[in-house]
């Protein structure tokens, strides 16, 4: 008698750079439950899928890390996403990276070796990692950078796309900035506030940020300020049910202005509020990302 074909719900491929919160990602990944397995070579996964799908056991979520430790074997990445794909999988690819600044920092404190840095330079395995990887980078659908998530951060985020209770929901993630530190790298969206009067050039407001009631009704105040925010809620009107019926899952929208303290952060939270106001299905994060600059 053949065995009943087990279909699995979900398949998340873990990759990213050395440093950048794998470990922390595979850990919380198996306490949601999934069947994790760190450092599969790339072309052993069609394999593993057609194991998992033709036995008997209840197996239905699986977390895979695949980095730049399977060495030569990263060449069969593509084949693996083809397999996934032509065989209808239900799949993710999260790949995580962070600064070079703060990928050196952590090599220090944690005193382990960069797999790359053959010569003993961390900082050319890293940029060396940055190349091989660049595959893999290009055909994540989620990319998270962890310059500025704690490894809480890192573990809230994934709990709250992959809690098996809010998996049917569409996450987004709200991200304010300054852009003199650089876009978001996850960025699906970005809105440019700095057109808006800057709450910095006043002095009782300087040292304050955002969040405080000062600073919100400052920015929220001026004509300009109203006219945009109907505007992007009538564009997010639009476009959340159309995400939804897309079966789009994860949305990050990322709100910069120069410095990340001020009108980014009163924008992102007048946002978060609107959508969840207008949207009971939406699981939503707001991460204020430069606020402590």
């Amino acid at each position: 008698m053949a065995k009943s074909r087990n279909r699995l719900k979900k398949v998340v491929i873990i990759s990213g750079l050395s440093g950048a919160g794998k470990s922390t990602a595979i850990k919380c990944f198996e306490d949601l439950g999934f069947f994790c397995v760190d450092n599969l070579p790339a072309f052993f996964v069609p394999k593993f899928i057609d194991l998992i799908q033709h036995q008997t056991s209840k197996t239905e979520r699986v977390a895979l890390v695949i980095d730049i430790r399977s060495g030569e074997f990263l060449s069969g990445f593509s084949d693996c996403i083809g397999y996934l794909t032509g065989h209808a999988v239900d799949f993710d690819v999260i790949f995580l990276e962070a600064s070079n600044d703060i990928l050196l920092n952590r090599f220090k404190e944690s005193r382990r070796k960069h797999p790359l840095a053959a010569s003993g330079s961390v900082l050319d395995g890293i940029k060396l990692e940055r190349k091989r990887l660049f595959e893999i980078r290009t055909a994540a659908n989620i990319v998270v950078d962890t310059t500025t998530v704690s490894h809480q951060g890192l573990k809230n985020l994934l709990t709250e796309t992959y809690a098996p209770s809010r998996s049917k929901k569409l996450k987004v993630n709200i991200i304010s900035f300054g852009y003199k530190y650089g876009l978001p790298s996850e960025a699906d969206i970005v809105l440019d506030v700095r057109f808006l009067p800057n709450p910095n050039y006043v002095r009782e407001l300087q040292k304050l940020n955002g969040t405080d009631l000062k600073v919100k009704n400052y920015v929220l105040k001026w004509n300009e300020t109203g006219i945009f925010l109907d505007k992007i809620r009538d564009l997010f009107r639009f476009l959340i049910p159309r995400f939804i019926e897309e079966g789009k899952y994860y949305l990050n929208i990322a709100v910069g202005c120069t410095g990340g303290k001020h009108r980014s952060i009163t924008i992102a939270e007048d946002l978060q509020a609107y959508l969840k106001k207008e949207f009971d299905s939406l699981s939503i994060l707001v991460r204020h990302r430069d606020i402590n600059k």
